[in-house]
């Protein structure tokens, strides 16, 4: 008879230890699809208290942190958008569109080197033309216009009409004094946009 009331005991802690791991996972799950709601609807800062709330019952969840990091970029808050895309990062480091987010958000700081760095990174991985155009136009705000115009080229040399590499060419151009081919350019963009109209 002794040792049924351990074991009874036993059973019962496990049980309610259970219960509230449920809950508290539950609790999460309802803070942040609460969250969600709001985001959706564009109110960010309701959408942020709600990701927060489910941030301190889930330290680790992952849908939480990326949108709480979406949430907070959307409002200009840059600084904690970085710190948040960098926690969704240790959980799925290899999240291209969150390494992307990033970039962007280090650019929008004026961290163009971090930016760069983690545009050339993705790059290196997925050999993508559209993330080839960020990373030239975050060489092009940090004045690094020969490393701008080399990725470009590149970009034009697989997708010759691509008019959005072209923009930045001839933004590169125009920014490192050949006017007149910037120009032409600009001009042969121009008529491009007319034919397709």
């Amino acid at each position: 008879m002794n040792w049924k009331l351990p074991y009874f005991l036993s059973l019962i802690v496990i049980a309610v230890s259970t219960t509230l791991i449920y809950h508290k996972t539950q609790q999460a799950d309802i803070n942040y699809y609460e969250g969600h709601r709001y985001f959706e609807k564009g109110e960010y800062d309701e959408a942020i208290e709600h990701y927060k709330n489910t941030i301190l019952v889930k330290t680790s969840y992952f849908d939480a942190l990326r949108d709480l990091a979406y949430a907070y970029q959307w409002t200009d808050q840059h600084d904690k958008a970085i710190e948040f895309f960098k926690q969704a990062l240790v959980i799925k480091p290899n999240n291209v569109k969150l390494q992307i987010a990033l970039g962007e958000t280090y650019a929008w700081t004026d961290q163009y080197e971090k930016s760069i760095d983690i545009f050339q990174s993705v790059l290196n991985k997925t050999n993508d033309i559209e993330v080839a155009k960020k990373v030239a136009e975050v060489y092009i705000w940090n004045k690094q216009y020969d490393i701008a115009e080399s990725v470009i080229r590149d970009v034009l040399k697989k997708n010759p009409k691509d008019s959005d590499a072209e923009l930045l060419l001839a933004r590169v151009l125009q920014y490192t004094g050949r006017t007149k081919q910037s120009i032409m350019l600009y001009k042969k963009i121009l008529k491009q946009i007319k034919e397709r109209k």
